[in-house]
């Protein structure tokens, strides 16, 4: 937005704009691709999950989110939400 701003482009310009490109990006994905620069195999303790939760959320992603992707990346997926 900033940056749209600094070349000039007006502020509801450049807002539709970054609403129309962000409506078309699959947030699921984008955060695969985020934790797969991360990921080295499977989350093995409650500490790397801890880890990779705080990346997650350092990189924007909703907590909901990043504790639905980081479930499916356990080797024991009971872990309880409320330790992250």
């Amino acid at each position: 937005m900033r940056e749209l701003r600094n070349r000039g482009i007006s502020q509801d310009i450049s807002t539709s704009i970054i609403e129309e490109v962000y409506s078309e990006i699959n947030e699921h994905d984008l955060s695969e691709r985020a934790l797969a620069r991360r990921l080295k195999g499977p989350i093995e303790s409650l500490a790397e999950m801890r880890r990779l939760y705080q990346y997650l959320i350092r990189q924007g992603f909703d907590g909901c989110l990043a504790q639905s992707i980081l479930r499916t990346h356990m080797t024991q997926p009971e872990v309880d939400d409320d330790n992250i």
